[in-house]
């Protein structure tokens, strides 16, 4: 029971940081998504196993340390996480079926496109909209299930626990509650986007006045 408190704590407490302070840590961010989004997928989409869970860890540190030693990917994949999020739940909303890996794809490879292209908004946009898909998921599922978390606790241990919840939240909590999820990140990412743009105009004036020396 405790493991998915601490579970649903860390990934609430990454979604507040990415969605509020996004920029500000944006490398520490960035490693932490691609880490996270390359073990949520091993553990969703593979047999679970002990080779597949040290298989995934060492592609999940490979793939983020090459998003923060080359720049323009890392941009790239961070615009790619918005478009997989955004392209989740239009998929949880319309009747793809079989198919709703499309939209997932198609969005993911268009805002990673635009993410190079306009750099900055789109890091504050990406951290606000993924941080805020994370803690809005993980605390609506911690609200609506409370009475029935032990049912998601596994005898066959902490990993088999992490591995179903992950796949029960993006999976059948996510359709489930779609529209509710859909309102709530988009809410909470824009009052997450207008903070971290609000900082960052600060930032610039305060460097600026600091460059011509005029009180601050």
């Amino acid at each position: 029971m405790l493991g998915i408190y601490l579970y649903l704590a860390a990934i609430a407490l990454l979604g507040f940081v990415s969605c509020f302070f996004g920029k500000r840590f944006y490398f520490q961010i960035l490693a932490a998504t691609m880490f996270t989004s390359v073990i949520g997928a091993a553990l969703s989409w593979f047999e679970l196993s002990w080779k597949t869970w040290m298989l995934a860890v060492l592609i999940a540190v490979a793939v983020s340390a090459l998003a923060l030693f080359l720049y323009k990917l890392g941009i790239f994949l961070l615009g790619g996480v918005l478009g997989a999020g955004i392209g989740t739940m239009l998929a949880s909303l319309l009747p793809f079926g079989q198919y709703r890996w499309i939209p997932v794809a198609a969005l993911a490879l268009l805002m990673g496109v635009c993410a190079l292209k306009w750099c900055d908004v789109f890091i504050m946009a990406a951290t606000a909209f993924h941080g805020g898909g994370l803690l809005v998921t993980s605390l609506s599922f911690l609200f609506i299930e409370f009475h029935n978390i032990g049912s998601f606790v596994y005898a066959d241990g902490l990993l088999a626990t992490m591995a179903n919840l992950n796949q029960y939240l993006n999976g059948d909590f996510a359709q489930q509650y779609a529209v509710l999820l859909l309102a709530g990140t988009a809410v909470t990412a824009a009052i997450g986007f207008a903070g971290q743009y609000i900082a960052a105009r600060r930032e610039t004036s305060v460097n600026r006045c600091v460059e011509q020396n005029v009180p601050v």
